[in-house]
């Protein structure tokens, strides 16, 4: 993994995922390349008040010059910064293709209701382009993966293996990977530790904390309650739509646990 992209929308809350990003980069020896589109100013009318477009720019520089001045606390990391007017949806996508991004980073605020349906567009437009996508929440620090919760559908097989490979350039190297499976098909908790894995039929457990599990697709949050991973995995197929994926993500959202996308031919 060489170079790790972070698409910003410079909020209050950028400076959080960036750290997150920056230890992330320092761990796998990656670039950190952040991205922030900024809207261009448009006239509309000679009485309103638009702000020239040196204006807009120097502000927007003067946000990643505090952005990367904050960064630099991350010993031995290679910050690239890059912006551009936001014309399309498809902006994050052009730079990911452009820098060669092995993985994007995004907050989960993207989800927001002001902002989702820009951000279902570029989730789409990244799982067709078979480009990982990382969800970071604010409140989530980062320590190398050692215990993920990988959610799936039965018969995707080969997306999960893809899923689980990409996620040794992420985990820690110290550890085996503690795989915890959640199979919305068949209603089964598929346990592996330590590469040994077992298939029990629902219920999985008689330990309270596991008796909650179900395997209702709308609500997956009392599964990563009871599994409480450092890492959530969702698989993307070619057919669903951004809605579709915004929805998933939604139901297994948590305040600290990052969710990564995983596209079927991701390397």
């Amino acid at each position: 993994m060489k170079n790790i992209l972070f698409s910003t929308d410079l909020s209050k809350n950028a400076c959080k995922i960036a750290l997150y990003a920056a230890e992330l980069c320092r761990h796998v020896g990656a670039r950190l390349i952040i991205f922030h589109a900024y809207e261009p100013s448009k006239p509309v009318g000679k009485t309103d008040l638009v702000p020239e477009p040196a204006t807009v720019e120097h502000a927007v520089q003067a946000k990643m010059d505090n952005l990367t001045r904050k960064l630099k606390q991350v010993p031995g990391l290679s910050i690239t910064r890059l912006t551009k007017p936001h014309l399309t949806d498809d902006e994050t996508l052009y730079i990911a293709r452009k820098v060669k991004a092995d993985l994007v980073i995004m907050s989960t605020g993207s989800l927001s209701l002001e902002s989702v349906t820009a951000a279902q567009v570029t989730l789409r437009s990244l799982s067709e382009a078979n480009i990982p996508a990382l969800l970071v929440p604010a409140k989530a620090s980062f320590s190398p993966y050692s215990r993920v919760a990988l959610f799936e559908e039965t018969g995707e097989q080969q997306v999960n293996c893809i899923g689980i490979n990409f996620l040794r350039h992420l985990s820690d190297a110290t550890k085996d990977i503690e795989l915890i499976k959640h199979l919305h098909a068949s209603h089964r908790l598929a346990l592996a530790v330590d590469g040994v894995a077992e298939q029990t039929e629902w219920p999985v457990s008689t330990d309270p904390a596991l008796a909650i599990i179900n395997g209702a697709q709308h609500n997956l949050a009392p599964f990563v309650r009871a599994c409480q991973p450092e890492l959530i995995v969702l698989p993307t197929s070619a057919t669903e739509d951004g809605i579709a994926i915004a929805s998933r993500i939604k139901s297994v959202q948590n305040k600290f646990i990052p969710i990564l996308l995983v596209p079927p031919a991701a390397a």
